[in-house]
């Protein structure tokens, strides 16, 4: 078979060779995601301000109880193929076409599934809407699973500026079908357009300036589900976690209460940016590469983690702090019972995001079946708590009993990490102790701040800018600050700096060149 060609300076033996070029492009790779990801947000952002002014809070719960049901079929079946075709070694087209033809039939069999239980589920949830809403939902599995597997080859080469554009263009068609589908219907078949349409976009451009097309074939199908086997039960395990709370406030509380807990859950993951997926994709074929190196993977290791802490922390506890200001000046006062979900789970989202790292060396390593352990204690211990907490204190009771399981989770990947590169589990938290002190200046200074009146949006926003604004300022005038104390040793702070220059030398070199031409 033919092996499928890589660039000469993206070859992964080339890059092992400079620890310093795999380094900085790495950081420049993760910046390159967590910017394009954090654009994403900003337009997510805007575009629930819009439609949470047009529709109420019961539209949003339908789509939420569509997205259990449609989320728990997809993680089910998910055979992590792009992972697969990005740790092999001797990659051949006929691993991309067998990556192809596996996808399109788990795409069948989901929109089957689909169509064939939406009436049971929709009788089942008390939500005679549902019925529908899944039928339409099943064309968006079909599309999906169209998808350009030759498009993975650009995150195998650490390039992912197309797949930034990717997303983007997925984003911004999903988001403006969404609004217009929503200014003419006022209902929750907007949200359901507007999945269908990012869906479509996404999956037209993973054939723009891919390296081949696909075709039908099953010749590496094996090889490619042997490394899934365990990662498939990772995601539905990881799944039955994060939607555990949907399906008793669901199912308990009713489609009005799940749609407000659903915005306050979206604003705080979209606020912190999402970091896990994005950086996990990063850093993946990195440690991938330094796999063979443990030093060099340890140390990447810390410093990637301190790099998570040292951005996810400030923007949780800064979300958490001004939640009343955000609820009011993104989706209005119907919407105030989110405020809670918003302050306490912010800090949580963005402590959980860290672990982005955690398992990108675990799957890098192979330690796929360390990662399914992890994740099923995580689902006894998180749906213990859940469960006793919904029935004494309901709304609120699911709320702490996230905080408790959260940070347990995140001690324990700490662990999970420290047992497969050696080393100390709490070294990350020792490492980032100016983040952690800067934050938590920066938090007692926002929460004395006055909180903007209801009565006047332009003053509100204002307000609500100057605190953002404030509280950026004070958490880097902090961090740096200690920095400089503590003699400036390496972490976030240097790479930042590093990369702050080389934009610097870079908008020179550019501008000396224009200037001669």
């Amino acid at each position: 078979m033919e092996p499928v060609e890589l660039k000469l300076d993206q070859d992964p033996l080339l890059i092992s060779q400079n620890g310093d070029r795999l380094g900085r492009r790495l950081v420049t790779s993760a910046a390159l995601l967590w910017g394009g990801n954090q654009i994403l947000r900003v337009m997510q952002l805007a575009t629930m301000a819009i439609l949470a002014r047009i529709l109420v809070p019961s539209d949003y719960g339908v789509v939420a109880l569509a997205s259990i049901v449609t989320g728990l079929l997809e993680v089910t079946t998910n055979m992590q193929l792009n992972g697969s075709i990005v740790r092999t070694q001797s990659l051949e087209r006929s691993h991309l076409d067998s990556a192809f033809t596996m996808q399109l039939i788990r795409g069948t069999l989901v929109a089957t599934a689909l169509v064939s239980s939406a009436h049971l589920i929709a009788s089942y949830m008390r939500e005679p809407r549902l019925e529908a809403v899944l039928y339409v939902l099943s064309a968006g599995s079909l599309i999906s699973a169209l998808s350009n597997p030759y498009f993975v080859l650009f995150e195998r080469d650490l390039n992912f500026k197309q797949e930034v554009l990717r997303s983007t263009a997925g984003s911004i068609t999903g988001n403006a079908v969404g609004i217009c589908a929503a200014l003419i219907w006022h209902s929750y078949w907007a949200l359901v357009a507007g999945s269908v349409a990012s869906s479509l976009m996404s999956t037209l451009f993973s054939y723009w300036h891919a390296k081949g097309a696909p075709k039908l074939s099953l010749a590496k199908a094996m090889e490619l589900f042997k490394f899934s086997s365990w990662l498939i039960l990772v995601n539905i395990l990881t799944y039955l976690n994060n939607k555990l709370d949907y399906i008793l406030i669901g199912r308990g509380l009713g489609s009005a209460q799940l749609g407000a807990y659903h915005v306050g859950q979206q604003i705080t993951v979209m606020s912190t940016g999402d970091f896990v997926g994005p950086l996990t994709k990063a850093m993946f074929p990195a440690f991938a590469m330094m796999s063979g190196d443990a030093e060099r993977l340890r140390k990447s290791y810390r410093q990637a983690q301190a790099m998570l802490i040292a951005i996810a922390m400030p923007i949780g506890f800064g979300i958490s702090a001004i939640a009343v200001d955000v609820i009011h000046v993104l989706v209005g006062e119907k919407w105030s019972s989110a405020v809670p979900v918003i302050q306490y789970l912010a800090p949580l989202v963005a402590l959980q995001s860290t672990t982005a790292s955690i398992e990108a060396i675990a799957m890098a390593m192979g330690k796929t079946r360390a990662l399914f352990v992890r994740t099923f204690i995580f689902l006894l211990v998180r749906g213990s708590l859940m469960l006793i907490g919904f029935f004494v204190a309901g709304l609120m009771g699911i709320v702490y009993a996230r905080i408790i399981s959260g940070t347990f989770t995140f001690v324990y990947g700490l662990g999970l990490a420290s047992s497969i590169i050696g080393g100390r589990w709490y070294d990350p938290v020792l490492t980032s102790w100016r983040s952690f002190a800067a934050v938590a200046v920066m938090w007692c200074a926002i929460i004395f701040l006055p909180s903007a009146p209801q009565d006047v949006y332009a003053i509100s926003l204002i307000l609500l800018s100057a605190k953002i604004a404030a509280g950026a300022l004070i958490y880097c005038c902090i961090d740096f600050l200690l920095w400089r104390i503590a003699g400036r040793p390496v972490g976030p702070e240097t790479r930042i700096l590093d990369q702050f220059q080389r934009f610097i030398r870079k908008f020179v070199r550019c501008r000396e060149s224009n200037e001669n031409t």
